[in-house]
């Protein structure tokens, strides 16, 4: 293998190292976040007024009941469950196992699988 060949690899797994690295802070940051994420209003969507118009907004976005979506980011689940609420088959995936186990437990809670 040529030195330049050798150097182009070299530089390939180190960025795919910094980007593991990465990956794996941000992981850890949204998982240290996801006890409290909930309690900004906008979050947890616990005011029926900010909670209703997340709601008209969502519901003039996506088609009728039955349509498939994904919610890429998920978090805790708060807008998945709008969905879910508005007849929405949905899937939320997320960098966070601690996000996704709030997420399924409000699911669970609701009666809805996301």
């Amino acid at each position: 293998m040529s030195n330049s060949a050798e150097e182009r690899m070299s530089t390939n797994n180190h960025q795919i190292e910094a980007r593991e690295k990465q990956l794996q802070e941000t992981r850890r940051y949204w998982d240290e976040q996801a006890e409290a994420f909930d309690q900004e209003a906008d979050h947890g969507l616990r005011d029926p007024l900010v909670r209703q118009a997340w709601t008209e907004l969502l519901k003039a976005q996506f088609p009728g009941p039955g349509a498939r979506v994904l919610d890429i980011g998920c978090g805790t689940g708060s807008l998945s469950l709008v969905l879910a609420g508005l007849g929405l088959q949905v899937r939320g995936i997320d960098l966070s196992p601690g996000m996704l186990a709030r997420a399924q437990a409000k699911a669970a809670a609701a009666g809805v699988d996301i």
